[in-house]
């Protein structure tokens, strides 16, 4: 049985990956879960993603988040598709 290398590089100089479709689903949603996610500020879990910069200090605590963050926004334009989803013909090495 021989298995072929799931990211190799292309001769242009780039990469191209293999991914099953199961792993391109999970790819195509971590966006749209991830601003999901991001909507809900006081959620715990994104304690791991924004850590505390002042621990002991709350006036620099909120300063830092209000430059640091970006602004929350109702609209947002679509992201183009990743060329790494898009469906190419399988590299036989």
């Amino acid at each position: 049985m021989i298995f072929s290398k799931p990211v190799r590089r292309t001769r242009g100089g780039r990469f191209a990956v293999s991914l099953s479709p199961d792993e391109r689903t999970v790819l195509r949603r971590l966006p749209a879960d991830l601003k999901a996610m991001l909507a809900e500020p006081d959620d715990p879990s994104l304690r791991r993603l924004f850590p505390a910069a002042y621990q002991d200090d709350a006036d620099k605590e909120q300063e830092f988040r209000r430059l640091m963050q970006p602004p929350r926004s109702t609209s947002s334009p679509r992201p183009p598709r990743p060329a790494s989803c898009r469906r190419r013909r399988r590299w036989r090495g």
